[in-house]
């Protein structure tokens, strides 16, 4: 009977170790990711200097500030733009999808770091 029992919390020392080993290997692929999303952010706001003169919206000018008359191209460029955030978006779900997809995460895992990734959790 000794030696079943010395087996039995054996098998659960082993289970308990490989699913810390499996946490810390999560946790360091999320760590990895989030690096990455810094690197990202960075090299995004690369070549912006603050100093610039920008009117109301964030656009470079000349130093003046945005007429009452707005721009004419406006409407074209917020266009522009609203499609720009939404192939932004569906490129950063895609890499999303793929980092869960190679890390083998469940539903709950993945909304885990998804909700981390927001800066929710």
């Amino acid at each position: 009977m000794d030696d079943l029992e010395f087996e039995i919390q054996r098998l659960t020392a082993l289970r308990v170790l490989a699913s810390g080993l499996l946490r810390l290997k999560w946790l360091a692929a999320a760590t990895r990711f989030e690096i990455a999303m810094a690197r990202h952010d960075c090299a995004l706001k690369y070549g912006y200097n603050r100093t610039e003169p920008r009117d109301d919206l964030g656009r470079w000018t000349d130093g003046g500030q945005r007429t009452d008359a707005g721009d004419a191209n406006e409407p074209a460029t917020r266009r522009r733009n609203e499609t720009q955030v939404a192939a932004d978006n569906q490129r950063e779900n895609r890499t999303f999808r793929a980092i869960v997809v190679q890390l083998g995460l469940n539903k709950d895992q993945a909304q885990q770091l998804h909700r981390k990734i927001q800066g929710k959790a």
